[in-house]
């Protein structure tokens, strides 16, 4: 495995890098060395390093759900969707709310889930100093694919959108508390996903919104199909 895939997974790795190489059962420094030089690293300890970070056979395991915490430029983040998690799609998630979601949940409230046909699955935060930072940025930048190149949405956009990303998932609070924690399984990502598919009158009245609809003409095609 590119020594350059197993650098970007322990940078997004919630653990530490001591964590992490104790867990491999490898000298934290002799990690840090070969990560940064040309140091010869055994066989058997890269394969451990690869199991710990969830590794198998050049991609990432599909029996688990990844959580990462990325750094402004992506750039960690692009290597591990450019090797080890192909045709990703991304979705932004935040807490259920009240009143109408606002670009400035996806900096309070910032998580992003990624997911693919091959059963990859991942929850992704920014590392919390950045937060306020792009909040205040005149163009923040987000996990969008302006900034992470050969990624799908998990629904096509309207060109008219006003903003390059689609209004997030809502999780209810334990649920989303949960997921911050990184205690989630892959079935309930799976079910949470699916539930992305149900139409609700929300989802109704957002859609009048974005085309313009005046309460008053829903009403009056409702009552013509249906009156």
């Amino acid at each position: 495995m590119n020594k350059e895939i197993l650098a970007a997974l322990i940078s997004l790795s919630p653990l530490s890098m001591t964590l992490i190489a104790k867990q491999a059962k490898i000298d934290q420094g002799n990690l840090s060395i070969w990560l940064k030089d040309d140091r010869s690293f055994s066989y058997a300890a890269q394969q451990r390093l690869e199991s710990v970070l969830g590794i198998e056979e050049g991609l990432l395991v599909t029996d688990r759900v990844f959580f990462w915490k990325t750094d402004r430029d992506f750039s960690a983040l692009q290597t591990v969707l450019d090797n080890v998690f192909p045709n990703a799609k991304l979705q932004p998630v935040v807490k259920t709310r009240v009143k109408r979601y606002d670009l400035s949940d996806l900096f309070s409230q910032p998580m992003t889930m990624l997911t693919n046909e091959l059963g990859h699955r991942a929850v992704i935060l920014l590392k919390t100093p950045l937060v306020q930072e792009l909040k205040n940025a005149a163009n923040p930048p987000w996990v969008s694919p302006e900034f992470l190149k050969g990624t799908e949405w998990l629904y096509s956009l309207d060109e008219s959108q006003k903003y390059p990303y689609p209004e997030p998932l809502q999780l209810e609070k334990e649920m989303y508390v949960r997921w911050k924690k990184g205690d989630i399984g892959q079935v309930e990502f799976n079910q949470f996903l699916s539930m992305k598919q149900a139409v609700t009158w929300s989802t109704i009245v957002d859609e009048a919104i974005r085309l313009s609809v005046s309460p008053e003409q829903l009403l009056e095609l409702l009552q013509k199909k249906y009156g």
